[in-house]
Order: structure tokens, then sequence, then C-alpha cells
């Protein structure tokens, strides 16, 4: 008992460390972030299969609590490349991430989205514009043509999700118990064509 209350006091004390409100880890009666795919669309564009989808961001508390309070939010888009099989598990054949870290600046009032695989970073004065062009998803490239075998059709999958290992430790604990912390939408399935 005595090791289980020494416990909770550092988890605390790490909160409070990281500039965190002991109300944004009790947050459980707040309504959920939202992550949904809209239109996603898969198209061959000299050799190389790339994606267009809108992504529907929707952030509540604790999250926003969480990004005003300093704390940056990375998100991630994954794709995988799939060969149905029959009789066995569908065969991997890539997995692609596109990732964006939000952050936001009390100083400037303003909110940083940085494209994390080009490493290009855009500024934004309300939190909703820049969610509406982290939502436009357009021409993202996955896979190479020559690189799928022939015999046989191919799918893709994607799915948007919120990077719980990216948090700070504090918050990285709650993201592995709640799904407030750690948020995802489902995976969307198409055929490639």
């Amino acid at each position: 008992m005595k090791r289980l209350c020494r416990q909770c006091l550092i988890l605390l004390l790490g909160a409070v460390a990281a500039g965190m409100q002991p109300s944004m880890l009790a947050a459980d009666e707040a309504p959920a972030t939202r992550l949904e795919i809209r239109n996603p669309r898969s198209t061959l564009d000299d050799g190389v299969w790339v994606v267009d989808a809108d992504l529907v961001i929707e952030l509540h508390d604790p999250l926003l609590e969480a990004l005003h309070s300093g704390v940056a939010l990375t998100f991630v888009a994954e794709f995988e490349v799939l060969r149905p099989r029959n009789w066995w598990f569908d065969d991997t054949v890539a997995h692609v991430e596109q990732r964006w870290r939000v952050s936001y600046h009390a100083l400037s009032r303003q909110y940083l989205l940085i494209n994390l695989n080009t490493r290009e970073v855009q500024t934004f004065y309300g939190l909703q514009a820049l969610l509406e062009r982290m939502g436009r998803l357009r021409h993202f490239p996955v896979i190479d043509n020559r690189l799928l075998r022939g015999g046989g059709p191919y799918d893709l999958a994607m799915r948007l999700r919120l990077d719980g290992d990216a948090l700070p430790l504090p918050l990285r604990l709650r993201a592995w118990t709640s799904s407030r912390w750690g948020p995802a939408s489902d995976w969307v399935r198409w055929r490639l064509r």
C-alpha cells in the first residue's frame, strides 16, 4: 500500500513538473476526440501509387488542455499495402507513415504544424485552420508500382491515430490505458486500382 501511494505521488509530481494540471490526468467525463477518414482514393501517377483522403480531426479535453499547456501532439497516418491471400493472413507488402506534430506557442498565440516527413513548418492563428489543413491529405506517395508483383489484386489500408509514445512520460502512461489519450480511427481498406 505504501509503495502504491509512493508511485501515485511520483506520477502526480511528474505531471506537475511537465506543466500538467491534475485535472488533465482524470478528464474521463470529457467528450472523446474524434479521428475519421473520409473519401480515401488511390491513383497511379507516373508509376507511383498516391493517396488522397479527407481526415476529420476533432480535438476535445484532455488533449486540448494538454496542447494549450505546451504538450506537442504527434499524429500518424498509417498506410499498408496488402496482398489478400486465401486460407492465410494477408501479406503486408509495404507499411508507410505520414507524421505531423501539432504544437501551440502561448507567447505568439500561434499553432504550429510540422510535417515530420518533409520538415515543412506552417503557422496558424487558429486551431481549426490547422486541423483543416492537416485534414487535406493530397498526393501522398505510398508505393512504386514496380514493387507490386503480378498475379493478384492488392488492397490499401489506412488509419489515423495520435502517437501516444510521443507524449511526455506522465501522459504516455495514460495513452496506454485510455482511448482519450490515444485515439485512433478505424482502418479503412479499399482495392488498389
